[in-house]
């Protein structure tokens, strides 16, 4: 039986082409958020904001919103990541023990 005609492998492989494009795709744009936030200069938190205007709150809390967002992106990448990683290697797995199946 010929390895590619085994629908367990070629499930896999298509699985691993997917993953691998979308890892591809993300990594860079993990690189580039994580390096927007280290640049990024949030404004000072006044003890006492009753001398701000009300637009000067706003623009505050909205940067520190904005950062916090971008901070939850990048979990949210890292996590996805990883787990395409994993999938990767687990299709790795299972496309070595079904080639070993089909040899003998």
């Amino acid at each position: 039986m010929k390895l590619s005609s085994n629908p367990l492998i070629e499930d896999g492989l298509s699985a691993i082409r997917s993953l691998t494009k979308e890892a591809n795709e993300t990594e860079p744009k993990l690189t580039l958020l994580e390096q927007s936030l280290a640049d990024r200069s949030l404004p000072e938190r006044p003890k006492d904001d009753r001398s701000l205007t009300a637009d000067e709150r706003k623009a505050i809390l909205d940067a520190y919103s904005a950062y916090a967002n971008d901070e939850a992106r990048c979990s949210g990448m890292r996590k996805r990541l990883s787990f395409i990683h994993s999938e990767i290697k687990h299709w790795q797995e299972r496309i070595a023990i079904a080639s070993r199946s089909n040899v003998s």
